[in-house]
C-alpha cells in the first residue's frame, strides 16, 4: 500500500500539450475534467527522474503523433494513479497511466509535481 496521494483526480481530464526531456523528464499540460474541477482549470503534471525512458519516450512519441491539431493533443486521461502492483517510497515512485489512442503505461520515477496554471481566461 502507498502512502503517497495525489493532488489531482485526472479521470477524464485531457491532455493538451505535452514535452519529453531526454534527461528523463515528462511534462504534461493537462485541462481539469469540468465535473471535478469547476471553471476550465489547467495544471502542469511533471515526472521527473524518470528510470524507464525508452518506454515512456516511446509513449510521448505515440501520444504527440496522434495529436487532434498542432497545438492541442485533445487525449483523454482514463486513469492515472498509483501501481498497486509496486510499493512506492519517497525517492521511488511507481505510476500508472492509461490515455486513450495509447497503451497504458507504467512509469518508473523519482518525483511527481503538480503545477497550478489557473484557468483558461488567466493563462
Amino acid at each position: 500500500m502507498n502512502n503517497f496521494e495525489l493532488e489531482f483526480n485526472l479521470h477524464d481530464s485531457v491532455i493538451v500539450n505535452a514535452k519529453y526531456k531526454e534527461i528523463g523528464r515528462l511534462e504534461l499540460e493537462i485541462q481539469l475534467y469540468e465535473i471535478y474541477y469547476p471553471g476550465d482549470q489547467y495544471i502542469n503534471l511533471i515526472i521527473s527522474g524518470i528510470f524507464n525512458k525508452e518506454k515512456v519516450q516511446s509513449f510521448f512519441t505515440e501520444l504527440i503523433s496522434d495529436s487532434w491539431e498542432p497545438n492541442w493533443i485533445g487525449h483523454r486521461i482514463d486513469v492515472f494513479h498509483y501501481d498497486t502492483k509496486k510499493v512506492s517510497t519517497t525517492n521511488n515512485r511507481y505510476l500508472y497511466l492509461g490515455v486513450d489512442h495509447c497503451k497504458p503505461l507504467k512509469i518508473h520515477c523519482r518525483k511527481i509535481n503538480f503545477i497550478k496554471l489557473g484557468s483558461n481566461n488567466e493563462k
